[in-house]
């Protein structure tokens, strides 16, 4: 008698956990989007769909993972052009924290490492949302990155993350990212970091002396090569700014120690290939005063515009 109550028992509770996978009979799922523009869409919810077979007066829980391509990793996930690639991940809310990443089927441990969602009484279908993330900040060769995740789908207790079932389903989904050559230039205090907003750099030598040196930093981003372009107003002269006086003073610029040509016309001064490091290629920029003649007392100045353009 004891060996049978054992046994009546166990029978319970695997009827109890059938009928739970019961209630997700034809558990499906469809992606809305056949291919998500990242560069619309990137951290942006995107709909899938998960349905069941029939509506029923109980509730189907279900866990959505995202399945790695080849021999990736969750931490790994790419997108793709030639021998190029850009990291991509998703994620089961907005804002890319590491703790909602979405993992393989395989790799997930826990529920936190799964999209959680439930087809709840008399409905047979329930609309879910992830958020793929590419961080645009990153530099990479221009042209369209490209590949395809698939879905993974399992029903679950909802309760014991080991209590779950595997679906099969073809569900899957493109993601395209394409760079374009973004090219920017940032004038910088010297020893300061890239700025986007900050342009402008003004010297002041204050009273001008023979040879007296100052200078800032120039950076440059740009992801398929770039060319550097200087416009002097007065070709690589402080003139004095009084109407009554032409007086000019002589300096010149440097490029990491390197005399650079001033011209009042534009002049190609720098060019590269490939892409910039991370946080932008830095150019220490200097200017010194040359030999300062017989003028009148005054001030003095000078404009130098730089323009970076693709190659």
């Amino acid at each position: 008698m004891k060996n049978s109550f054992i046994i009546i028992s166990l029978l319970s509770i695997l009827l109890g956990v059938e009928s739970a996978f019961a209630h997700c009979a034809g558990l499906n799922i469809s992606a809305q989007s056949a291919l998500v523009n990242m560069n619309t869409q990137n951290d942006s919810p995107i709909q899938i769909t998960v349905s069941r077979s029939s509506p029923e007066n109980n509730t189907c829980n279900f866990m959505v993972f995202i399945k790695n391509n080849g021999s990736e990793v969750y931490t790994t996930r790419k997108l793709t052009k030639g021998g190029d690639s850009i990291p991509i991940q998703f994620y089961d809310a907005g804002g890319h924290a590491p703790a909602n990443i979405i993992r393989s089927g395989s790799e997930a441990t826990n529920t936190s490492h799964a999209l959680l969602g439930a087809i709840t009484n008399n409905t047979s279908s329930v609309n879910v949302y992830y958020y793929p993330y590419i961080d645009t900040s990153l530099v990479r060769p221009t042209g369209p990155y490209i590949d395809r995740y698939s879905f993974q789908i399992y029903s679950w207790d909802g309760s014991s993350f080991s209590s779950r079932s595997s679906v099969n389903t073809n569900a899957s989904t493109n993601y395209k990212y394409t760079i374009e050559n973004n090219m920017s230039l940032s004038l910088v205090d010297r020893g300061s970091l890239y700025n986007a907003a900050d342009f402008n750099q003004t010297i002041n030598f204050g009273s001008l002396t023979n040879g007296e040196t100052m200078g800032f930093d120039l950076f440059l981003t740009y992801s398929d090569g770039y060319k550097l372009y200087l416009l002097s107003t007065n070709s690589g002269n402080l003139k004095n700014t009084s109407v009554a006086s032409n007086n000019l003073i002589p300096y010149t610029l440097k490029f990491d120690n390197s005399i650079v040509a001033l011209s009042n016309t534009e002049q190609l001064v720098r060019q590269g290939t490939g892409s910039s490091i991370s946080g932008g290629t830095k150019i220490l920029v200097d200017a010194t005063v040359g030999t300062i003649g017989s003028v009148y007392s005054g001030t003095y100045s000078d404009t130098v515009t730089f323009r970076i353009a693709a190659p």
